[in-house]
């Protein structure tokens, strides 16, 4: 190394960078929207049960800012702040769903149902003939489930590639398309065909349907009665359209790209749109809609995080 070397200015991490700043004001934003909801709505939270969750992520995103600041790690706290980030948003997002219930606006599945037929899809002929393949069906389950471990394994891609501004551009993505979606469900409710249509039980056990007919009364239940108190255990997936699934794979696929998985996760995230149809008791335009969401989120989260550099690639 020569002395010329020496004089160059190093740069030095910092507590947190412009992205994840922005993101720590979406999830105290997100927190107090919660808070504030749910005291003048009178839904009771059990806020104890969900706070535990959440200071774990606070504390992740602290042991992160350490490893970057007193170690060095800046790979290890971009993964820590990120998952951090990511997971405490979609606690308090789960919360602000639940207190949508009891709904109190009719669904609009059977204009969704209509939308469908219009183009010649029909959820229970879909299902039937799946039926005949019992193997690809079970197989397609197993591609619905792995959503969320896709999710957390971009975030790990992204922080060992050391790319901060996409992983901020991807986290952001994420949960502002969670809550443009919980936005549009509070004010037009669906909750798919599978409350509305009874798959015949063998088919339904043969492809081991997620969400079959007792699923969808499930969400009948919610959607009559609500809950009294909302806790982590009272927690099932209920937004059909738009779908939340279809932006996942959207996402998986999207910031993937230029990486060494890149092809497998796009061939694994084709599979996922029969999946989030057959398992995930959607409509088909929820997924039409899904995508327009995730486009949505994208190109707001790009603008918002122009100010951030490049990403550094080494």
């Amino acid at each position: 190394m020569s002395t010329a070397d020496l004089d160059l200015p190093r740069s030095r991490p910092v507590l947190l960078n412009y992205g994840e700043l922005v993101l720590l004001g979406m999830v105290a934003a997100i927190g107090l929207l919660t808070a504030v909801l749910a005291v003048a709505w009178g839904q009771p939270v059990d806020w104890p049960a969900f706070l535990q969750p959440v200071g774990t992520g606070l504390t992740l995103a602290a042991l992160g800012v350490y490893a970057r600041l007193r170690r060095g790690m800046v790979r290890a706290g971009l993964l820590m702040v990120g998952v951090s980030m990511y997971v405490n948003f979609g606690a308090f997002m789960s919360i602000l769903i639940y207190l949508f219930f009891p709904i109190a606006t009719l669904p609009i599945d059977a204009t969704l149902m209509r939308i469908d037929a219009w183009v010649g899809f029909s959820w229970p002929d879909f299902v039937i003939w799946f039926g005949q393949f019992p193997w690809l069906g079970k197989a397609l389950s197993y591609v619905y489930l792995s959503s969320l471990a896709q999710l957390m394994a971009v975030v790990v891609i992204l922080a060992w590639m050391n790319r901060a501004k996409t992983l901020c551009v991807y986290v952001m993505t994420a949960s502002l398309a969670l809550f443009c979606i919980a936005m549009i469900w509070g004010a037009l409710p669906s909750f798919g065909p599978s409350p509305y249509v009874t798959i015949p039980p063998d088919i339904s056990a043969k492809l081991g349907l997620i969400h079959n007919h007792a699923y969808g009364a499930r969400l009948m239940e919610l959607a009559t009665d609500g809950v009294r108190v909302i806790t982590p255990d009272v927690i099932i997936g209920t937004i059909a359209f738009p779908s939340f699934h279809t932006v996942m794979a959207c996402l998986v696929v999207w910031f993937l790209r230029g990486t060494p998985i890149f092809i497998p996760a796009a061939l694994l995230n084709a599979a996922m749109v029969p999946a989030i149809l057959l398992h995930g008791g959607h409509h088909l335009i929820d997924v039409v809609a899904g995508v327009a969401i995730f486009g949505l989120a994208l190109a707001v989260s790009q603008v918002v995080m122009r100010p951030m550099p490049s990403d550094d690639l080494s």
